[in-house]
């Protein structure tokens, strides 16, 4: 059944993910402080709501999510894509909290193309991904 994807749920077998994570800008141009403000939003906000990492779990991601030159940028990944679409999801959860909503929206979308090749996955990250896109419609309703 999984291996028929596109037939139970629509997704076409072209998708590109590498295609589709170089072409959100607006994300890419994400400051590490401003990333500050949106992970202190979600601990302040969400965190009670999604008990699934500790307050230094969630420094140390955002903290690898920015590795040298302050952007975030594909070829500069030092986490795991999965790591990756968790700490976005968990950034654009926080950006509800703020005033750059259109900016969570972006996010929203970036983290959901970063987790796309782990869709069926059964690990342990994909579990939590895939509890805060539910918690997400809960907190903000992108």
């Amino acid at each position: 059944m999984f291996v028929q994807r596109s037939i139970f749920f629509g997704t076409p077998s072209t998708f590109d993910a590498t295609q589709s994570v170089s072409s959100l800008s607006s994300a890419d141009a994400l400051s590490p402080a401003r990333a500050a403000v949106f992970l202190d939003k979600f601990k302040i906000v969400s965190s009670h709501l999604f008990p699934l990492f500790t307050d230094d779990e969630l420094d140390q991601m955002l903290h690898n999510l920015y590795p040298e030159e302050g952007r975030i940028t594909p070829t500069q990944i030092t986490t795991s894509r999965q790591e990756r679409a968790l700490i976005l999801a968990v950034l654009a959860i926080g950006a509800l909290s703020t005033d750059a909503t259109d900016l969570a929206e972006v996010l929203y979308e970036q983290a959901k193309t970063v987790a796309h090749p782990f869709t069926e996955a059964v690990t342990l990250s994909m579990i939590q991904f895939k509890m805060l896109l539910a918690g997400k419609l809960y907190v903000g309703g992108i």
